[in-house]
């Protein structure tokens, strides 16, 4: 009798990962350079975002009950919550480099007004996953292997990295989403719930376009959640306060502001909702490491 594959929550160390609890991305130890994979006799899976770059060899990528053969150049997309496994064809062991990332929590420090979307991206609207060919999927191809080639180099992005690996990982699942579009799509298992705090969030929005955003206990009401659990809630799945969240929102504005309007820094502090210019600028120094001012000399071009 054939012996059932055994699942395992992997464990082992990856390239590197997106932590929401620290500040964006680190390395957790292992040595950047490509992993091998060797035969492994176990489905596995990972709650994160798993993208891959085959260096060199081939094999198979088993997804489910699904298998993808893969070569040197293929890439590789595992959702949360996907069992797979990888198998060598040879005696040869293949090459990889791996990264596993949180796309929510990633996207919600760069983009806040699209972090509620990207849960029903991710779990609800996705039919593509396992090995992607360069050939039939040219342009997913260049993103998953962008994204992977920026993480490992480094020095590459000395100022900014975050917003460059984070907007383009946004870019590859709109992309997923769009080829996906007349697929039969996934069936994938949620580990946030941005989704129903997704009321709350486009009222956030909404507020710092009016300068006037709705306090806890209001947008704790439009969740259907008491103050408490509205709390809870949002720390939990965005892995800020909601008035850390909000200020951590109208920073990112003023950013914009400061590069793209001609606005004072006054009238950049009142139309975001600052009463006090000087609370205004504590707040962007403390997310920005820098004077509005500063800002707006270093990253504005005239």
């Amino acid at each position: 009798m054939r012996k059932k594959a055994k699942i395992v929550r992997n464990r082992s160390i990856l390239p590197a990962v997106f932590d929401s609890t620290r500040s964006g991305w680190h390395r957790n130890g292992a040595r950047p350079g490509p992993l091998e994979v060797f035969e492994l006799n176990y489905l596995h899976y990972h709650d994160t975002l798993e993208l891959g770059l085959c260096v060199s060899g081939s094999g198979i990528c088993r997804v489910g009950e699904t298998d993808y053969p893969f070569e040197a150049g293929d890439v590789q997309v595992i959702f949360p919550f996907q069992r797979h496994l990888s198998k060598n064809s040879g005696s040869e062991s293949s090459r990889w480099y791996w990264l596993n990332l949180d796309p929510e929590a990633l996207i919600a420090s760069w983009n806040p007004g699209a972090a509620s979307g990207v849960e029903e991206l991710l779990y609800r609207q996705m039919g593509l996953c396992g090995i992607l060919k360069p050939a039939e999927y040219p342009y997913l191809a260049e993103l998953i292997t962008r994204i992977i080639r920026a993480d490992a180099d480094t020095e590459a992005f000395p100022a900014h990295r975050t917003d460059y690996l984070s907007s383009s990982l946004y870019l590859l699942l709109l992309e997923l989403y769009r080829v996906s579009l007349p697929l039969e799509k996934l069936t994938l298992h949620p580990g946030r719930r941005f989704s129903a705090l997704r009321p709350a969030l486009s009222a956030i929005d909404h507020g710092l376009n009016s300068s006037t955003v709705p306090s806890v206990s209001e947008l704790a009401d439009l969740c259907g959640m008491s103050e408490a659990a509205f709390r809870r809630n949002f720390r939990g799945s965005i892995g800020q306060s909601p008035g850390e969240y909000i200020a951590f929102c109208r920073v990112r504005r003023a950013q914009s502001k400061l590069v793209f309007s001609d606005q004072s820094v006054l009238e950049i502090a009142l139309s975001l909702g600052f009463e006090d210019p000087s609370g205004f600028y504590r707040c962007f120094q403390n997310q920005c490491g820098m004077s509005p001012l500063k800002y707006r000399r270093m990253f504005r071009r005239t």
